[in-house]
């Protein structure tokens, strides 16, 4: 697996320890932006998620937004969000 900060730290050492002209930090900038996040195992998992559940992601940020929630009265929200977590097996504590 490629430890991408590691090299990018590595590539951005080298172009300002080295960049006797513009062109050579620019040289570094440019292998900085070929690299893709969305490439990364992990990164494509979670996008992937994301689009099979994008549905249910709406449906619920909907359901709580239409609660109505004042300053300092965010109590009935709280508990739908409360009752959200613990609908998927998440703890919640509400204060």
């Amino acid at each position: 697996m490629v430890n991408w900060y590691s090299e990018t730290r590595c590539c951005l050492r080298y172009s300002f320890r080295h960049a006797d002209s513009l062109s050579a930090l620019q040289q570094g900038a440019r292998s900085l932006t070929s690299f893709s996040l969305a490439e990364q195992p992990q990164v494509r998992a979670a996008m992937d998620w994301f689009a099979k559940n994008l549905k249910w992601i709406n449906d619920l940020q909907s359901a709580l937004t239409e609660i109505p929630a004042p300053s300092f009265q965010e109590e009935k929200r709280a508990a739908a969000v409360r009752a959200a977590f613990a609908a998927e097996g998440l703890p919640a504590q509400t204060a």
